[in-house]
């Protein structure tokens, strides 16, 4: 499977981002931080439409599920910020996506 990591560089990130990174490398999965939110919008779209799952910390940038295939997984690593937010679970649902949440705030 394609997995897209949202990364981002402040301080609603995760610390151990490598170690999910040799976890889903360690069984097979392609595994890339995204994004050069620079590039034009269509190469973003096609890079969300060929990913399988995709996870991040809560952010604007995960809002880009809804580019991904009917079927895809979407994960929001929950934070401090913005802990009761329901906005990825509804575009998850509205997209066909399976959606997760997790509470990482020990992991930031």
């Amino acid at each position: 499977p394609k997995v897209i990591y949202i990364a981002r560089g402040d301080t609603r990130d995760v610390n151990n981002r490598n170690e999910i990174e040799a976890q889903f490398k360690s069984r097979g999965a392609k595994f890339e931080f995204c994004c050069d939110w620079g590039a034009d919008i269509g190469t973003i779209i096609a890079n969300f439409q060929s990913a399988d799952i995709i996870l991040g910390p809560h952010g604007a940038g995960l809002i880009h599920l809804i580019y991904a295939a009917a079927g895809a997984v979407a994960v929001e690593m929950k934070i401090n910020y913005a802990f009761d937010s329901v906005v990825y679970p509804q575009a998850a649902k509205h997209a066909d996506h399976y959606f997760y949440a997790f509470d990482m705030r020990s992991y930031t």
